[in-house]
Protein backbone atom coordinates (compact mmCIF):
# COMPACT_ATOMS: atom_id res chain seq x y z
CA UNK A 1 0.00 0.00 0.00
CA UNK A 2 1.51 3.67 -0.85
CA UNK A 3 0.50 6.31 1.63
CA UNK A 4 0.05 9.35 -0.49
CA UNK A 5 1.00 12.37 2.36
CA UNK A 6 1.85 14.84 0.01
CA UNK A 7 -1.22 17.32 1.56
CA UNK A 8 -0.92 15.58 5.29
CA UNK A 9 2.49 16.23 6.34
CA UNK A 10 1.69 16.23 10.38
CA UNK A 11 -1.55 14.86 10.88
CA UNK A 12 -2.14 12.52 13.21
CA UNK A 13 -4.66 9.71 13.66
CA UNK A 14 -4.52 8.84 17.46
CA UNK A 15 -1.25 8.99 18.30
CA UNK A 16 0.45 8.15 15.04
CA UNK A 17 1.62 10.26 12.37
CA UNK A 18 0.44 10.18 8.22
CA UNK A 19 3.29 8.31 6.98
CA UNK A 20 3.55 5.45 9.26
CA UNK A 21 0.25 3.24 7.66
CA UNK A 22 1.37 1.97 4.41
CA UNK A 23 4.32 0.27 3.09
CA UNK A 24 5.90 3.15 2.04
CA UNK A 25 4.33 6.74 2.31
CA UNK A 26 5.36 9.86 -0.03
CA UNK A 27 5.67 13.25 1.05
CA UNK A 28 6.08 16.32 -1.08
CA UNK A 29 7.83 19.44 -0.27
CA UNK A 30 6.52 22.03 -2.73
CA UNK A 31 6.90 25.61 -1.46
CA UNK A 32 2.69 25.58 -1.06
CA UNK A 33 2.57 22.60 1.39
CA UNK A 34 2.20 22.72 4.87
CA UNK A 35 5.57 21.59 5.09
CA UNK A 36 7.63 23.25 2.16
CA UNK A 37 11.01 23.66 0.75
CA UNK A 38 12.39 26.31 -1.08
CA UNK A 39 12.22 24.76 -4.20
CA UNK A 40 11.32 21.13 -5.78
CA UNK A 41 11.46 18.43 -3.11
CA UNK A 42 10.22 15.76 -1.94
CA UNK A 43 10.78 12.13 0.03
CA UNK A 44 9.61 8.17 0.30
CA UNK A 45 9.77 6.97 3.69
CA UNK A 46 9.13 2.97 4.43
CA UNK A 47 10.10 0.45 7.34
CA UNK A 48 10.70 -2.36 4.54
CA UNK A 49 14.73 -3.04 4.05
CA UNK A 50 14.04 -4.18 0.39
CA UNK A 51 11.95 -1.32 -0.27
CA UNK A 52 14.66 0.97 1.02
CA UNK A 53 17.18 -0.62 -0.98
CA UNK A 54 15.45 -0.59 -3.96
CA UNK A 55 14.63 3.21 -3.12
CA UNK A 56 18.35 4.20 -2.71
CA UNK A 57 19.23 2.63 -6.16
CA UNK A 58 16.11 4.98 -7.99
CA UNK A 59 17.27 7.58 -6.13
CA UNK A 60 20.86 7.94 -8.12
CA UNK A 61 20.39 6.43 -11.80
CA UNK A 62 19.41 2.76 -10.92
CA UNK A 63 23.18 2.32 -9.11
CA UNK A 64 24.04 -0.54 -7.56
CA UNK A 65 27.60 0.72 -7.38
CA UNK A 66 28.66 3.59 -8.70
CA UNK A 67 28.78 4.42 -12.27
CA UNK A 68 26.81 0.72 -12.62
CA UNK A 69 23.06 1.02 -13.06
CA UNK A 70 21.40 -2.21 -12.00
CA UNK A 71 17.59 -1.20 -12.45
CA UNK A 72 16.10 0.81 -14.95
CA UNK A 73 13.99 3.84 -14.38
CA UNK A 74 16.64 5.84 -12.06
CA UNK A 75 16.67 9.05 -11.65
CA UNK A 76 18.82 11.69 -9.90
CA UNK A 77 16.22 12.72 -7.14
CA UNK A 78 18.45 13.86 -4.29
CA UNK A 79 17.19 16.79 -1.95
CA UNK A 80 20.52 19.08 -2.05
CA UNK A 81 21.48 20.05 1.17
CA UNK A 82 19.71 23.53 1.65
CA UNK A 83 16.39 22.21 1.07
CA UNK A 84 17.34 19.82 3.96
CA UNK A 85 18.35 22.57 5.71
CA UNK A 86 15.39 24.24 5.29
CA UNK A 87 12.95 21.61 5.71
CA UNK A 88 15.16 20.50 9.16
CA UNK A 89 13.90 24.02 10.20
CA UNK A 90 10.18 24.38 8.58
CA UNK A 91 9.67 21.03 10.64
CA UNK A 92 9.84 22.52 14.38
CA UNK A 93 7.03 25.22 13.20
CA UNK A 94 5.15 22.45 11.37
CA UNK A 95 2.52 21.80 14.32
CA UNK A 96 1.90 25.02 14.86
CA UNK A 97 1.13 26.25 11.25
CA UNK A 98 -1.14 23.03 11.09
CA UNK A 99 -2.97 24.41 14.36
CA UNK A 100 -3.14 28.02 12.94
CA UNK A 101 -4.52 26.66 9.37
CA UNK A 102 -7.62 24.67 11.23
CA UNK A 103 -8.39 27.88 13.26
CA UNK A 104 -8.23 30.01 9.67
CA UNK A 105 -10.48 26.68 8.37
CA UNK A 106 -12.74 26.44 11.10
CA UNK A 107 -13.42 30.36 10.30
CA UNK A 108 -14.47 29.55 7.24
CA UNK A 109 -16.54 26.81 7.99
CA UNK A 110 -18.76 29.15 10.25
CA UNK A 111 -19.18 31.42 7.54
CA UNK A 112 -20.31 28.78 5.35
CA UNK A 113 -22.90 27.11 7.63
CA UNK A 114 -24.49 30.39 7.06
CA UNK A 115 -24.87 29.94 3.40
CA UNK A 116 -25.41 27.51 0.52
CA UNK A 117 -21.62 26.98 0.35
CA UNK A 118 -20.45 23.16 1.93
CA UNK A 119 -16.22 23.44 3.50
CA UNK A 120 -14.55 20.15 2.42
CA UNK A 121 -12.77 18.74 5.94
CA UNK A 122 -13.53 18.26 9.47
CA UNK A 123 -11.98 20.26 12.73
CA UNK A 124 -9.78 16.81 13.67
CA UNK A 125 -6.15 16.35 14.16
CA UNK A 126 -6.25 14.21 11.17
CA UNK A 127 -7.19 17.19 8.62
CA UNK A 128 -4.31 19.81 8.32
CA UNK A 129 -6.24 21.88 6.09
CA UNK A 130 -3.47 22.05 3.07
CA UNK A 131 -6.75 23.78 1.14
CA UNK A 132 -10.25 25.29 2.01
CA UNK A 133 -12.00 23.67 -0.69
CA UNK A 134 -15.44 25.31 -1.29
CA UNK A 135 -18.49 23.49 -2.49
CA UNK A 136 -21.04 24.75 -4.27
CA UNK A 137 -23.80 24.82 -7.12
CA UNK A 138 -22.73 27.72 -8.74
CA UNK A 139 -18.81 28.13 -9.37
CA UNK A 140 -18.65 30.55 -11.56
CA UNK A 141 -21.21 32.70 -10.04
CA UNK A 142 -18.91 31.85 -6.62
CA UNK A 143 -16.13 32.77 -7.91
CA UNK A 144 -16.92 36.00 -9.91
CA UNK A 145 -18.26 37.12 -6.42
CA UNK A 146 -15.27 36.29 -4.50
CA UNK A 147 -13.02 38.07 -7.41
CA UNK A 148 -15.23 40.94 -7.25
CA UNK A 149 -14.42 41.61 -3.73
CA UNK A 150 -10.70 41.09 -3.96
CA UNK A 151 -10.54 37.34 -3.27
CA UNK A 152 -8.49 34.87 -5.50
CA UNK A 153 -10.00 31.70 -6.02
CA UNK A 154 -8.53 28.46 -7.56
CA UNK A 155 -9.75 25.21 -8.78
CA UNK A 156 -6.91 22.51 -7.64
CA UNK A 157 -9.12 19.37 -9.36
CA UNK A 158 -10.80 20.55 -13.02
CA UNK A 159 -10.41 16.85 -14.33
CA UNK A 160 -10.68 13.14 -12.70
CA UNK A 161 -7.65 11.26 -12.96
CA UNK A 162 -9.80 8.47 -14.83
CA UNK A 163 -10.35 10.54 -17.89
CA UNK A 164 -6.96 12.00 -18.39
CA UNK A 165 -5.20 10.04 -21.09
CA UNK A 166 -1.42 10.56 -19.27
CA UNK A 167 -2.49 9.17 -16.45
CA UNK A 168 -4.30 5.94 -17.34
CA UNK A 169 -3.80 3.06 -19.73
CA UNK A 170 -6.77 2.17 -20.64
CA UNK A 171 -10.21 3.92 -19.78
CA UNK A 172 -13.01 3.36 -16.87
CA UNK A 173 -15.80 1.50 -18.52
CA UNK A 174 -17.83 2.86 -15.57
CA UNK A 175 -18.48 6.47 -14.37
CA UNK A 176 -17.92 7.73 -10.71
CA UNK A 177 -20.36 10.26 -10.63
CA UNK A 178 -19.28 11.25 -7.72
CA UNK A 179 -15.80 12.70 -8.63
CA UNK A 180 -17.54 14.39 -11.55
CA UNK A 181 -19.62 16.53 -9.46
CA UNK A 182 -16.93 17.50 -7.22
CA UNK A 183 -14.75 17.98 -10.18
CA UNK A 184 -17.33 20.85 -11.58
CA UNK A 185 -18.21 22.27 -8.41
CA UNK A 186 -15.22 22.71 -5.64
CA UNK A 187 -13.17 25.94 -5.39
CA UNK A 188 -10.07 26.35 -3.39
CA UNK A 189 -9.86 29.85 -0.91
CA UNK A 190 -6.67 30.81 0.11
CA UNK A 191 -5.69 29.56 2.90
CA UNK A 192 -1.66 29.82 4.73
CA UNK A 193 -0.73 30.21 8.82
CA UNK A 194 0.53 33.16 8.29
CA UNK A 195 -2.95 34.90 7.01
CA UNK A 196 -3.94 37.83 9.26
CA UNK A 197 -7.50 38.18 10.53
CA UNK A 198 -7.88 41.35 8.23
CA UNK A 199 -7.41 38.71 5.46
CA UNK A 200 -9.56 35.91 6.40
CA UNK A 201 -12.30 37.90 8.42
CA UNK A 202 -14.11 40.75 7.52
CA UNK A 203 -17.41 42.06 9.55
Amino acid sequence: MIEDCAQSAGALIGENRAGIFGDLSTFSFYPTKNLGAIGDAGAVCTSSLLIYERLKKLREYGWSNRYFAEIAMGGNNRIDEIQALVLNLQLKKLDGWNIQRRAIWSRFKRAAEQSSLRLIGSNSESFVAHLAVIGTESREGFQRYMNQNGIDTAIHYPFSDYVQPGLTTEPLRSSLPITERLCSSVASLPLFPEMTEDEYFQK
